[in-house]
């Protein structure tokens, strides 16, 4: 039985989820906030500059978040946008092997002494497992500054057997043997 489908994330569809802290709520953004999602995804790669400056335009972004492929949370502190996170599904023909692939996370800096960091990803983890995902899988860049190390302090394990191996996309296909 295939129990993940584009309709499992409109189950977020609940409104404004009150954390922990009274002032911080988590909402999954809409197309009307593609152009707040836009900034976000650019403060949250930030590191990565190639992939900042070079993010789809806002019609997409709209598409996207209308798609229920993939997820945008977006934190607020006594309604001001503070934190955000990507989220897409990967799908596995291997049983109990589907993640949630966390492409991009961030907090404003003066907000990350509330902790606000570790609620919204606490309210990811209750996801993938409301969803019955196996994990969630994020990737940092290596140079610093890098979150990796935000990530080990919330309780991600680092995997010490995996290297990731990228294709980049070729202009010209035409010398490839198929």
């Amino acid at each position: 039985m295939i129990t993940h489908n584009n309709e499992e994330f409109a189950l977020l569809d609940c409104g404004v989820i009150q954390t922990s802290n009274e002032a911080f709520t988590i909402h999954k953004a809409d197309s009307s906030e593609a152009e707040l999602v836009k900034h976000f995804m650019t403060l949250a790669l930030s590191q990565r500059a190639k992939e900042a400056n070079s993010l789809v335009d806002i019609d997409t972004i709209k598409e996207i978040l209308a798609s229920k492929l993939s997820i945008a949370l977006i934190g607020t502190y006594n309604d001001d946008p503070v934190a955000f996170a990507y989220i897409s599904k990967r799908v596995s023909l291997v049983p109990n092997n589907n993640v949630l692939y966390l492409e991009a996370f961030y907090v404003e800096d003066s907000m990350r002494v509330l902790d606000l960091g570790n609620i919204l990803l606490g309210y990811i983890k209750c996801l993938a497992h409301t969803l019955d995902y196996a994990r969630i899988e994020i990737e940092c860049p290596t140079k610093p500054p890098s979150s990796s190390l935000m990530f080990v302090q919330l309780g991600a394990k680092f995997v010490k057997d995996h290297i990731m191996y990228v294709f980049e996309k070729e202009e010209d296909v035409t010398s490839n043997t198929f």
